[in-house]
């Protein structure tokens, strides 16, 4: 969806998934407790934040729990994601990539995520993770993941068949391919071809004057979320007992 205008090359490779990604344990077994925000606290929409959202999760037996940036690569003791940036189906976040719903496959976890065009192009709503617009939709998600293990199996299997096409194996051959067959035989034309060298500054430089300078042309641009209940939020922050 971002594909360059004026017919300027262009090939699209998949994002890393995070370095150093530690699995849910086995040893969880078929507990499901802990719902995660992998993020920054302030970004977590504020109906999300709240007590009251707290006591409805506590109903099903869930708490909401933000971890340190430090862990953000250690899904051990998480059960699920919740990786919603704002409600409503306005905003695809064109400028965003699918690494939370790929972390949430590789760590075998289900994933409750928001509408956004990198998850529902990588992905499946419904079949290998979860979407919600709302806050009622997010909690219904996380009552059916809670109610039906069956269901939560599902998804997280499906996730795992999805993710396998993004191994490390497949992204390193997509980038010996371009880095060999597209732009080092291309560096070798710029390198003895001076006209094709102006050609392409000139071009750079007109992509660079409507595009980057035009951001919103990319997607659209990001309010910010609201900063209520920072008390509750602190609650939230999930700090590992160090034992």
């Amino acid at each position: 969806m971002q594909r360059l205008p004026l017919r300027l090359r262009q090939q699209y490779i998949p994002p890393w998934p995070q370095i150093g990604l530690v699995p849910r344990s086995t040893a969880r077994g078929a507990r499901f407790e802990t719902v995660a925000f992998v993020g920054y606290p302030e970004n977590l929409h504020p109906e999300l934040a709240s007590e009251n959202f707290a006591r409805r999760l506590a109903a099903l037996g869930l708490h909401l729990v933000i971890p340190l940036p430090a862990a953000w690569h250690d899904f051990s003791d998480i059960d699920v994601v919740l990786a919603v940036r704002n409600f409503g189906r306005t905003q695809k976040h064109l400028n965003k990539p699918a690494l939370k719903v790929y972390n949430a496959w590789l760590a075998h976890v289900p994933a409750v995520l928001g509408f956004e065009s990198a998850y529902r192009q990588e992905g499946n709503p419904g079949v290998d993770y979860l979407e919600a617009t709302n806050a009622d939709e997010v909690f219904h998600a996380l009552k059916r993941l809670a109610a039906d293990p069956e269901f939560r199996l599902g998804i997280v299997a499906a996730g795992a068949t999805r993710i396998a096409s993004r191994s490390e194996s497949h992204l390193r051959r997509l980038w010996m391919d371009l880095l060999e067959n597209q732009l080092l035989p291309r560096y070798a034309r710029w390198s003895r071809d001076v006209v094709f060298r102006i050609a392409l500054r000139m071009a750079g430089a007109v992509y660079e004057r409507l595009l980057w300078r035009r951001p919103a042309w990319f997607g659209e641009s990001e309010p910010e979320s609201g900063r209520e209940e920072k008390s509750h939020l602190t609650r939230l922050i999930h700090k590992k007992d160090p034992s």
